[in-house]
C-alpha cells in the first residue's frame, strides 16, 4: 500500500492470525528440541548451551534496530519484517541438517535462534497492530490454537527422530519456516495507517531504543526480573530430555512432556480475556511470573514420570497467562510509537533467560549433574519474582512513555 493508505482490511483478522500462530508455533517447535538436536549430533551439553546462549545473545543484540524499525515511520513494516526472518530461517533450518561438522552445526543452531525468538516478538506486534486499528482479534484465542498445534508437532516429533534421527527435527523446522514465510502475507502492516482505538499515534514515535530503555527504569527491571524467573523454563525446556532421562524417561516421554506442556497452555489463553475483566492485568502478569518459581520446585523434588509431567503441567498458569497478559500489559501502558519496543523486550524474556540459562545449565549438568542444575536455576527463579514484583507497574499509577 503506498503513503495515500488510509485504512486496512481489519475484517477476516483473527482467523488469519490464527494461522500465523498455528504455523509460527509449528515451527518452533524443532527449535526447542535444538539441544536433543545437538546431542544427537555427539555435541557436549556445555556446547550445545553456549550455540544456544550466544543464539539468544544476537537475538537480543538485533532487537532493538527490529523494534525500532518497526515503530518508526519509514523502513520496513512488521510484516515485511516477519517475512524476512522466515525465509531465513527456512535457509538456517536446511543448513543445520546439510553442513558438515560440530562448529558449522551449532552455527547453524545459533542462526536459527537469533531469527526465531526476534519472530516471535513480530507476530506479536502484528496483533498489537490490528487490535489498535479495529480488528477484533482475541491474542489468548490465537496464541493458543499455535500452543495446540505445538502439541500436536511435539506428541510426534520425539517418536520420529527415533526412527529417523536427530535430522528431522531441523528437516521439519525448514519446512514449517516456508509455510510460515507464506502466512507472514496475510497480514500486511503500513506504517501509515493511523490507530482507530483512541491511541496517540505520534507520541513517542521514533523515540530512540536507549531514550525508551532510560525513560523507564521500572519496565527494564520488570524485563530483568521475569527473565530471570524464566531461566528455570528455559532450562527445563532445552534441557527436557536429560530431565526426562533422569526418572527413567526417554525421547518418546520427552515428546509427550512437551505436548502435555502446550496442551495446558490452552485453557490459560483461552481464559484470559475472561479473566481480565474481572482481575488487574498487572495482578494476572505477577501471578503468572510467581508460578514459575512454583514450578521450578516441582522440578526440584519430582521422583519419577508423573512428576515430571505434573510440572509441565503448571504451565496453564504461567506460560499460559503470562503470554496474554504481557501483550496486553505493553498495549496498555505505552504509546503506540513505543509499543513495538515494548512487545520485543517482553517477548524476548525467553532470550534474556535462554543466554543465563543455557551454559549455566549445560556446565552445571556436566559439572554437578541434572539436581544441581535445578537447584540453580530455581534461584534464579525466587529471585525473578522478586525483581519482577519492584518493577511492576499497576494500573492507576501514571501512564509510561
Amino acid at each position: 500500500m503506498g503513503k495515500e493508505a488510509t485504512a486496512i482490511k481489519t475484517r477476516g483478522a483473527m482467523p488469519k492470525y490464527c494461522l500465523q500462530n498455528v504455523i509460527t508455533q509449528m515451527a518452533y517447535c524443532p527449535l526447542s528440541m535444538a539441544a536433543g538436536f545437538m546431542l544427537g549430533k555427539g555435541i557436549s551439553s556445555s556446547a550445545a548451551g553456549v550455540a544456544i546462549a550466544l543464539g539468544n545473545v544476537l537475538a537480543l543484540v538485533i532487537q532493538p534496530w527490529v523494534s525500532s524499525t518497526a515503530d518508526g515511520r519509514r523502513g520496513p513494516s512488521v510484516a515485511q519484517l516477519s517475512l524476512a526472518a522466515s525465509l531465513g530461517l527456512v535457509v538456517a533450518y536446511a543448513c543445520g541438517v546439510i553442513l558438515p561438522g560440530p562448529v558449522l552445526t551449532m552455527a547453524s543452531v545459533v542462526a536459527v535462534f537469533m531469527l526465531f525468538m526476534n519472530l516471535l516478538a513480530l507476530v506479536n506486534s502484528i496483533s498489537v497492530y490490528y487490535i489498535n486499528r479495529g480488528a477484533s482479534i482475541n491474542y489468548g484465542v490465537a496464541r493458543g490454537m499455535g500452543s495446540l498445534s505445538y502439541a500436536i508437532v511435539a506428541s510426534v516429533i520425539g517418536v520420529i527422530a527415533e526412527r529417523f534421527g536427530p535430522e528431522s527435527y531441523f528437516v521439519l523446522g525448514a519446512g514449517f519456516s516456508a509455510l510460515m514465510a507464506a502466512a507472514m502475507l496475510l497480514l500486511p502492516t503500513p506504517k501509515d495507517v493511523p490507530p482507530t482505538t483512541g491511541v496517540q499515534e505520534d507520541e513517542g514515535a521514533d523515540v530512540s531504543y536507549g531514550s525508551f530503555v532510560r525513560e523507564n527504569p521500572k519496565f527494564l527491571i520488570l524485563v530483568v526480573g521475569v527473565s530471570l524467573a524464566f531461566v528455570m523454563a528455559s532450562a527445563t525446556s532445552t534441557y527436557a530430555l536429560p530431565v526426562m532421562q533422569s526418572v527413567g524417561g526417554g525421547e518418546a516421554e520427552m515428546g509427550f512432556a512437551m505436548a502435555l506442556q502446550a496442551v495446558f497452555e490452552l485453557p490459560g489463553m483461552w481464559g484470559y480475556n475472561w479473566l481480565e475483566k474481572r482481575i488487574k492485568t498487572s495482578t494476572l502478569l505477577m501471578f503468572s511470573v510467581a508460578m514459575y518459581a512454583v514450578k521450578g520446585f516441582v522440578f526440584c523434588v519430582a521422583t519419577d514420570i508423573a512428576m515430571i509431567y505434573v510440572a509441565y503441567a503448571l504451565q496453564v498458569v504461567s506460560f499460559g497467562i503470562w503470554t496474554p497478559a504481557s501483550i496486553s500489559y505493553a498495549n496498555k501502558f505505552f504509546h503506540e510509537g513505543n509499543k513495538n519496543k515494548a512487545v520485543g523486550l517482553l517477548s524476548l524474556i525467553f532470550s534474556f533467560a535462554g543466554v543465563v540459562a543455557s551454559p549455566v545449565a549445560g556446565w552445571a549438568i556436566d559439572t554437578f549433574g541434572l539436581l544441581a542444575m535445578l537447584v540453580i536455576v530455581e534461584v534464579c527463579a525466587v529471585v525473578g519474582v522478586i525483581l519482577a514484583r519492584i518493577g511492576l507497574q499497576r494500573e492507576g499509577e501514571a501512564e509510561t512513555a
